[in-house]
């Protein structure tokens, strides 16, 4: 019986081995089924000595690869099997997948196009502009959104989640009018339970946006965990009170007083906000007759032969700079910096003047010069740092701009710098746009 036996598992085998020279194709499907992937890799390469011009061998072995976790070369194999047939849909798609893993927009971009365009399966070029939007979206180019959405509207105008992505785009470039409109078609119908609050969130985005505090505070509510729950801070009058306060310590009167009124329509009852609102009324009244006498008060101790303090010297420039003499300003403190060159708050009023001038290569200079003294602390290097970035920013220099911000995200900067990122990111997609 033993020997039985082992002539029927012998038979069994070299049965096995006639079907693999015969058919290695078909074994290497059925190793598949079993996961034993590097052995069907084996054999898939005999298929391919037979057959090398079969794409769905070579997406088969692509598959193998991806299953053993070696994307690099299963992406190398696709790439080989779409050059055998220019319409192999599911090797685009796969493409498509991979290119998104490797964040590498433009060719992920590439593939679903050629899947979409492949594929006379309505649903299927459906989901491939979705997920050419998914990862626009990624990789923060949002800019070339819009003829993926238009395109996805005519195979299925009224889907939900094409709506969603359209309203979502337009809260992205700013029309919140637009944004609005279609959020207030769709929304009422999404349950509030876990998992839905990306729907919300941009619901209250777009009203916070129109100023409509309250209604937004409602969608809001309904965001209690998750990863969106932290994102709510930049709609809260906290937020707004530090943009004002961060604003006014860099000399951005008008930036300040503009997150300062925005807070004020959030909770006009914010008390820590009187404190600024009556310090950026001081700054906006003329100071021509403060000047005098400040300017009398420093000459008349210089005519005793004395030298002025160099405080005095200093709330001067300050004055000067508040009542637009930007000029002026700048000489009080090149007096300072004759005496004192490492006064580095006069350097960051110097480089702020030179900036109201749109001086912005003299401006950078200051600044850039003073913010590389190692005996800096660190909350005056993030101060000097944001300011660069706000100079950089004016003059498009926006890789520069992105780098000071980056610099400036600590402590009491933190907030700011973030928000003015965001800003510098779409700048740069509006002037990728335009090339």
């Amino acid at each position: 019986m033993k020997y039985l036996i082992s002539y029927w598992l012998l038979l069994c085998l070299n049965i096995a081995l006639v079907n693999a020279q015969s058919d290695p194709y078909t074994t290497a499907q059925n190793l598949i089924q079993n996961n034993r992937f590097e052995e069907a890799i084996i054999l898939l390469d005999e298929a391919l000595n037979k057959s090398p011009n079969n794409p769905e061998i070579f997406f088969t072995k692509a598959n193998c690869y991806i299953n053993l976790g070696k994307f690099k070369e299963a992406t190398e194999i696709l790439e080989k099997s779409v050059e055998i047939k220019k319409d192999f849909t599911k090797s685009y798609e796969m493409l498509g997948d991979l290119y998104t893993q490797f964040r590498m927009a433009d060719k992920a971009v590439a593939n679903y196009e050629l899947a979409f365009e492949t594929d006379p399966n309505q649903e299927n070029r459906l989901k491939y502009k979705m997920d050419i939007i998914n990862i626009l979206n990624i990789v923060k180019q949002q800019q070339d959104i819009l003829p993926h959405i238009e395109e996805a509207k005519k195979i299925s105008s009224d889907n939900f989640d094409v709506q969603f992505l359209e309203a979502e785009y337009y809260n992205y470039i700013g029309d919140f009018n637009k944004a609005k409109e279609m959020l207030d078609k769709i929304i009422p119908s999404v349950p509030n339970v876990p998992g839905n609050e990306k729907y919300f969130y941009e619901a209250g985005y777009a009203y916070h946006h129109l100023e409509q505090f309250k209604k937004a505070d409602e969608f809001f509510a309904k965001i209690t965990d998750g990863e969106y729950k932290p994102k709510l801070f930049q709609f809260s009058a906290d937020y707004y009170f530090n943009l004002a306060e961060t604003y006014y310590h860099v000399y951005e009167y008008h930036e300040s007083e503009k997150h300062l009124n925005t807070l004020l329509k959030i909770d006009p009852t914010y008390t820590s906000a009187f404190d600024l609102q009556a310090k950026l009324t001081a700054v906006k009244t003329n100071k021509s007759e403060m000047i005098k006498v400040m300017e009398a008060a420093i000459e008349a101790i210089e005519k005793d032969g004395n030298s002025a303090p160099l405080e005095k010297i200093y709330e001067l420039a300050i004055l000067e700079y508040q009542n637009g003499q930007y000029e002026y300003a700048i000489e009080s403190c090149n007096k300072i910096l004759n005496i004192n060159p490492a006064e580095y708050s006069v350097i960051f009023l110097k480089g702020a003047c030179e900036n109201q001038l749109k001086q912005s290569g003299e401006a950078s200079a200051t600044l850039e010069r003073a913010v590389k003294n190692p005996k800096l602390p660190a909350e005056i290097k993030a101060k000097y740092y944001f300011l660069l970035g706000l100079i950089y920013k004016k003059a498009e220099e926006l890789d520069q701009a992105e780098e000071s911000f980056k610099n400036s995200m600590k402590g009491f900067f933190k907030a700011s710098s973030i928000h003015e990122l965001e800003m510098v990111f779409k700048q740069k997609q509006k002037l990728s746009a335009k090339k």
